[in-house]
């Protein structure tokens, strides 16, 4: 499509939105729903709302046809309710049913404002439709409110290409007619490739080029006829685009989505390979859309979509589901990959800044199911139940949760947890876990393999203790994760040479509550939920986030923080050498009964003293000079 088109395209699509999104503002739902209920439309109810979308139309003369719609019992068939148009033989009357079986945009319209992708076309033109959900005082969508404005323009632009193409067609009949196809000379010979060629371009295949090696008049007439014919392809092409992206995200539509699922399971069925799918929902959509509007809604929605892209592999399909719902068809992905790719979705998002009014902070977190093929289902249909299934399941479980379907696998006999038949695998989850901490420390140039220090000394201290191996695994899993929430910390923040400020430092004091909200509710993360949340608590009670004293602290918690903190000390800073051995030693003891608790200060000063002695005698010393914490 050329420029001129795609701007005329959007620009119409987007007028509708706003257009349709004004009118359904204007129509009181309770009202509506009134009317639906009493089917009347000699009633007030029904001449006030006419004369409200009358009012609307005549405001804005781009409008053709306004109307509002209810669903019905049955699948895909809704009611027109309110009809503005005057003329009997054109209006639709209350009560008429309408399919919606072949609008996918119209089919999201109660769930937000939207507008068709295709132009359709019919006796009375060329026209593109808008919609918006039309609420009652509780918020909940009642109704819609469809618009239709004219395409013409947009078609007369597409007619004009093909015009313009028909020129050098026309031309080469007529020369074809005056020189005659028997001639058996190099002029007849060119003319011949290029009327045929013509003829194809002309029947619709436009990457059909002529192949005529002359720089006469008659290589000139082809030259002209491919560009146009190229120009016209790219136009086309663009146009077919359009028809599989939706208007707000830029992520495949659902019906290209459909396509590509189907597509996808055939190929895996044939070379035997596997492949998952992610059913994505934002959690509290309706509410943030409620305190916020809706441009700040499709705000987030856009940058949800963004995450979720940069968040998939080159080969996944990314598309929009529904109004809040995004799908992830990821080709050969095993169970591992498909939860790495979950948790990276679940974790960027979480942490993410999202434009809302005031600037007042709303967290906005996904919940996500996963299946696969072969295991979930053999098709399409039985890929997007069990997808459907697996997020029910997530959103169970709570805000920002992985499921997967509850329905399949084997349960297993150990009732202290939630069943395994919903979760992934141990080696999915530890997979996961590493790819999140890698994250954070890559975004610390002082960090690097922070995490999988406090993890292996964590693990050690808890060994040492004599904790059960169950806690020790646990242990090791805070410590990879225990610095997670500083996903949430601005780069200038996390890297700065200066003193922080005030409020610099609130960003550092809020990341324990923000890791710990970030694994809450993810699929067998449950349990290091608390050493993440206070592994900054100190053991006199001048921690945060809660001030919590002596061993009213987790026990894990503590751990995490002396082993922390020590290697906080040995690492080197932009703005300090780190510490010796020695000197971070003297200073734990220092700390003992405040920061830290004694007993755990004593032990793990203890183990270290005897690792160093044992580097020594191996003539070996390790050192870590290139990690850090905050």
């Amino acid at each position: 499509m050329s420029k001129r088109v795609t701007s005329a395209a959007s620009g119409l699509r987007n007028e509708l939105v706003a257009t349709a999104r004004t009118a359904s503002a204007l129509i009181d739902g309770d009202k509506h729903e009134q009317l639906t209920a009493s089917g009347d439309d000699k009633s007030e109810l029904y001449v006030e709302i006419k004369a409200q979308l009358k009012a609307i139309k005549a405001a804005n003369p781009k409008i053709r046809y306004i109307y509002t719609m209810v669903k019905t019992e049955k699948a895909n068939m809704w009611e027109f309710i309110v009809d503005a148009e005057e003329n009997p033989e054109l209006m639709s009357y209350l009560g008429d049913p309408f399919d919606v079986s072949s609008y996918p945009e119209m089919q999201l319209a109660f769930e937000k404002p939207t507008a068709d992708t295709e132009i359709t076309t019919d006796k009375w033109g060329n026209w593109l439709s808008g919609y918006a959900p039309i609420h009652d005082r509780n918020g909940e969508a009642v109704a819609i409110v469809g618009i239709d404005m004219s395409a013409n323009a947009v078609k007369e632009i597409i007619r004009e290409d093909q015009r313009d193409l028909l020129i050098p067609i026309g031309i080469l009949l007529l020369l074809s007619a005056v020189i005659g196809f028997s001639a058996a000379s190099r002029i007849s010979r060119a003319i011949t490739s290029m009327l045929d060629a013509a003829k194809r371009i002309a029947e619709g295949d436009y990457d059909q080029r002529i192949q005529v090696q002359t720089t006469d008049e008659f290589g000139e007439l082809a030259a002209s006829l491919n560009t146009m014919a190229k120009n016209i392809s790219e136009r086309v092409g663009s146009l077919a685009g359009t028809a599989i992206v939706d208007g707000l995200t830029d992520l495949n539509n659902h019906r290209y989505f459909q396509e590509r699922l189907d597509v996808e399971i055939k190929r895996a069925e044939r070379y035997n390979r596997q492949l998952a799918l992610l059913m994505i929902d934002v959690d509290g959509f309706a509410r943030f859309n409620a305190i916020n509007g809706h441009v700040l809604g499709d705000s987030a929605l856009k940058k949800i979509a963004d995450i979720i892209k940069d968040c998939s592999r080159e080969t996944d399909i990314t598309a929009r589901y529904s109004g809040e719902e995004f799908v992830v068809v990821m080709p050969e992905a095993d169970e591992r990959e498909a939860m790495m790719a979950a948790a990276r979705i679940a974790m960027m998002v979480a942490t993410q800044q999202f434009n809302t009014k005031h600037n007042i902070s709303i967290p906005i977190t996904v919940s996500i199911g996963i299946t696969h093929y072969p295991k979930y289902g053999e098709n399409s249909k039985g890929l997007i139940d069990t997808a459907c299934e697996a997020l029910a399941e997530a959103k169970r479980l709570g805000p920002n949760s992985i499921a997967y379907p509850k329905s399949h696998g084997s349960a297993t006999a150990d009732t202290t947890f939630e069943p395994r038949n919903n979760q992934p695998s141990d080696e999915v989850i530890i997979n996961a876990v590493f790819s999140l901490a890698k994250a954070v420390d890559a975004r610390d140039h002082y960090t690097h393999r922070h995490s999988e220090f406090v993890a292996r000394y964590s693990a050690a201290l808890g060994r040492a203790l004599g904790l059960d191996d169950k806690d020790v695994t646990n242990l090791s899993i805070a410590g990879l994760l225990h610095d997670i929430g500083k996903i949430g910390v601005p780069d200038a923040v996390l890297n700065k040479l200066d003193t922080l400020t005030n409020d610099e430092w609130s960003y550092i004091d809020r990341h324990p509550v923000l890791g710990a909200d970030i694994v809450r509710h993810l699929s067998g993360l449950r349990e290091v939920v608390k050493t993440i949340l206070h592994h900054h608590e100190k053991y006199d009670g001048s921690g945060y986030p809660d001030g919590m004293v002596g061993e009213e602290i987790p026990l894990k918690a503590r751990i995490v923080s002396v082993v922390d903190s020590y290697h906080a000390m040995i690492s080197d800073r932009p703005y300090r050498a780190g510490l010796s051995h020695n000197q971070a030693t003297v200073e734990l003891r220092r700390c003992r009964e405040t920061q830290f608790d004694p007993r755990l200060v004593d032990k793990f000063i203890e183990l270290l003293e005897k690792e160093h002695a044992l580097n020594e005698r191996q003539g070996t010393r390790i050192t870590n000079k290139n990690s850090a914490s905050a």
